[in-house]
């Protein structure tokens, strides 16, 4: 009998198999404006703690999205994600800080 195939690091990708489909689409534009916003402001400002309520669909799609930029060796967690998230609403909706 041979070794079995090792799974260590797979994390979602076993159960979601290789299918990285999203149905929406965000620009790489308007991402990247996000992420290149001044860093260091967002990181003195201090955080409060909230709890809101997600479907499943939607912490799954955080996971997806945290370990693809894990997977780049970038360094995120949801919390991250979801204020990137509300930066992207809020220039949608042409709210200002």
């Amino acid at each position: 009998m041979g070794k079995k195939p090792s799974i260590k690091g797979k994390g979602l990708d076993i159960l979601l198999g290789s299918e990285q489909e999203d149905s929406r689409e965000v620009k790489q534009q308007d991402v990247d404006k996000v992420k290149n916003q001044d860093i260091k402001t967002a990181k003195q400002k201090k955080l409060i703690k909230r709890t809101f309520y997600i479907t499943e669909e939607e912490d799954l799609i955080l996971e997806k999205i945290k370990l693809q930029r894990k997977e780049r060796g970038e360094k995120v967690d949801k919390s991250e994600l979801v204020r990137e998230a509300i930066k992207l609403l809020a220039e949608k909706e042409k709210l200002q800080d």
